[in-house]
């Protein structure tokens, strides 16, 4: 309160030093009806407030704790269980069964009841041969829109490449087919391709002649189990014994 006092009564003087200063000595009363006003709030809000008492601290007594001690849950003790009465341990001494071999004779009548191992025919080469039918076999110069062009069975050595074009009809599923080209009986290539299920299936393969490649030749339509579903020569003329 004091202290508060001081500095209320040090504002109020350095006011009324700068009215002075500034010519305006009117502002003096205004500034000192403040001041007292100010003081007298201040000692009858002090006076009117309630007094809150601290207590002291050596008057503060210790309350006991009215938790339940954790040490009892902490490590708990297995008390046995005992029996009044406790009877002897008994032991089982009956022996196990052994399962003894069968007979000879059992051993013979379940062999004579197996089936015989009769082989299996392969089936895989009666399906492809009922379901693959090559129905149409040529040898052309070229093929368009999947029709072939100029077939024939003698070429002239200066036609670049010849076509084999085949028509299938597959009823199974997808299978691999080959076209094997022969030139005097040996091999000179050999093309995979995948018929689909189809009633005509074309498909064709191309094979390139050098002038030099006069004589006989030959494709062979192949399926997969290396059965030749069709075949067609040809031969390789030379252009000058044409005129």
């Amino acid at each position: 309160m004091i202290m508060a006092l001081f500095i209320t009564t040090f504002v109020l003087v350095v006011l009324i030093f700068v009215a002075f200063r500034l010519k305006i000595p009117m502002a003096v009363g205004p500034l000192v009806v403040v001041y007292f006003l100010h003081i007298g709030y201040s000692l009858f809000d002090q006076y009117t407030q309630p007094k809150i008492e601290m207590p002291r601290v050596d008057a503060i007594k210790e309350i006991p704790d009215s938790r339940m001690n954790k040490e009892k849950f902490l490590q708990p003790r297995a008390i046995p269980v005992v029996p009044d009465n406790p009877r002897p341990l008994i032991l089982d001494s009956v022996p196990m069964k052994i399962l003894t071999p069968p007979d000879l004779v059992e051993e013979n009548i379940k062999n004579e009841l197996k089936p015989p191992n009769i082989p299996v025919p392969n089936l895989a080469s009666k399906v492809t041969e009922e379901n693959l039918v090559l129905k149409e076999m040529l040898i052309c110069r070229g093929i368009i829109k999947r029709t072939p062009v100029k077939p024939g069975k003698s070429f002239s050595n200066m036609v670049d490449s010849l076509y084999c074009y085949t028509k299938i009809s597959n009823s199974g599923g997808k299978q691999e087919l080959q076209h094997v080209w022969y030139y005097n009986d040996r091999e000179m290539t050999r093309v995979l391709y995948n018929v689909k299920p189809s009633f005509n299936y074309r498909s064709w393969s191309k094979k390139t002649i050098y002038p030099e490649n006069i004589g006989k030749w030959r494709v062979d339509v192949m399926s997969q189990d290396g059965k030749i579903l069709g075949s067609r020569s040809f031969t390789i003329d030379s252009a000058s014994s044409n005129f």
